[in-house]
């Protein structure tokens, strides 16, 4: 059977193409333009303010990241709606990375030097190949730690991850193994795709066992990403091991690949870890329904289940400006939250935004919720370079883990716990 492919923080290749959102633009425009005081702010004019999204909107990477400007342009669209900042509407220009470090650096340049873009919002796998550049310029970066790079802890200043991120020596969060242990598994098997997030996650799960008191007998992260299909030995391996509980990190079509082989197999388990969880979008019959059931994801943002004020006002957005009505999936919710700043920032600016303004202001939030998105109030500077990949902001690390029953994820169990010692994975 086909399986749509949806986006995901740990995996870092599939294929598809995404179309460019309503409220964007893309090609080159005009350089910087004048500030509101008169001076030459970059990307500044009196109606305008032009903004910048880098990331796969083409190539082997567009499918991970489809999802990114369907929740960064609405959350845009919604301010726009809403009068903008200071009378300017904001204008986000698109930078395709094509899912290169090479295309990333030239779409950097060209957001820069011919769009003239005031800050970027970094969201893709290859933000690091262009880290140094935006630096060199000055150029504010906003996002979330994607691609787990080095630019978004020290010695970088231009980078704002607005719902922290992670130490670069990539320690495991204490919440992996608490969940699993709180949940009856004694003895786990991590999965993970052959792409360095993804085992980053598996290395990290296996550790966070360990420190819990399970047993760890099979870790994998050797899994093409390419494969979809034929996991009969994988399963094998993981009866053979022992183990009673699985994780996996592999992508969408990967998961409901393996999770097939693991119900063909008549394999019990007490857990099914899906990470990160299946979009509504690719949810589409019976046959991924049965697969998914009773399994569990874990969300570093989140999930918007919950019949909150924040949630409404996110559903409805995308809803209203992206006609989308199926759940949004972590990226898609780290891009509202990037978004989000970068309005917070503007606001904090007032009539003469400048860029060294605009992030000192960003990294004097010390309780920003990342506009509904975030699983605890995140003091930006301190959680900067500080955490663990795919968890909530440092020094809490939570994770909300959410359960597949009656067709659709239940309302989410956060777990906390901080960082597991000396489990370095880089």
């Amino acid at each position: 059977m086909g399986r749509a492919v949806a986006a995901g923080a740990v995996l870092t290749a599939l294929t598809i193409t995404a179309a460019c959102s309503s409220s964007s633009t893309t090609g080159a425009g005009t350089a910087a333009a004048a500030g509101g005081s008169g001076g030459s702010t970059p990307g500044v004019s009196s109606s305008t303010i032009k903004i910048g999204l880098l990331t796969s909107f083409t190539g082997p990477l567009a499918a991970t990241f489809a999802t990114v400007p369907t929740g960064f342009d609405a959350r845009i669209a919604l301010q726009n709606a809403e009068g903008g900042v200071d009378g300017r509407k904001i204008q986000v220009v698109n930078g395709d990375d094509q899912g290169s470090a090479t295309a990333a650096l030239a779409a950097a340049k060209t957001l820069v030097e011919q769009d003239g873009v005031f800050a970027v919002g970094g969201l893709g796998t290859y933000e690091f190949a262009a880290s140094s550049y935006l630096q060199q310029q000055n150029v504010p970066v906003v996002g979330y730690s994607i691609d787990g790079g080095p630019e978004w802890a020290p010695p970088f200043t231009n980078t704002v991850a607005v719902l922290g991120s992670p130490n670069p020596k990539y320690p495991a969060a204490v919440a992996w193994g608490s969940f699993l242990k709180s949940h009856g598994a004694t003895s786990v098997a991590a999965v993970g795709a052959a792409a360095p997030s993804a085992q980053v996650i598996a290395k990290n799960i296996v550790a966070s066992a360990k420190a819990a008191g399970l047993k760890a007998p099979y870790l994998n992260t050797t899994i093409p990403l390419s494969q979809t299909a034929g996991f009969d030995s994988v399963v094998q391996a993981i009866k053979a091991s022992g183990a009673d509980a699985v994780t996996m990190s592999q992508g969408t079509a990967a998961d409901l690949g393996l999770l097939s082989a693991i119900q063909q197999a008549g394999l019990k388990l007490k857990v099914v870890l899906v990470l990160p969880a299946v979009p509504g979008e690719s949810i589409n019959n019976a046959q991924v329904k049965t697969e998914l059931a009773n399994s569990w994801s874990g969300w570093p943002v989140l999930p918007p289940i919950q019949d909150t004020a924040s949630n409404k006002v996110i559903t409805n957005a995308l809803a209203t400006y992206e006609h989308q009505t199926t759940q949004p999936d972590q990226d898609e919710l780290a891009a509202w939250a990037s978004a989000d700043a970068v309005i917070k920032g503007l606001e904090a600016q007032g009539k003469n935004p400048t860029r060294a303004g605009f992030l000192s202001s960003l990294k004097g939030l010390t309780a920003y919720d990342g506009g509904g998105t975030s699983l605890g109030t995140t003091n930006i500077a301190q959680a900067f370079g500080a955490g663990a990949q795919d968890a909530g902001p440092a020094p809490g690390d939570c994770i909300a883990f959410t359960q597949f029953t009656g067709g659709q994820y239940q309302v989410p169990i956060t777990t906390c716990g901080g960082l597991v010692p000396n489990s370095d994975a880089g």
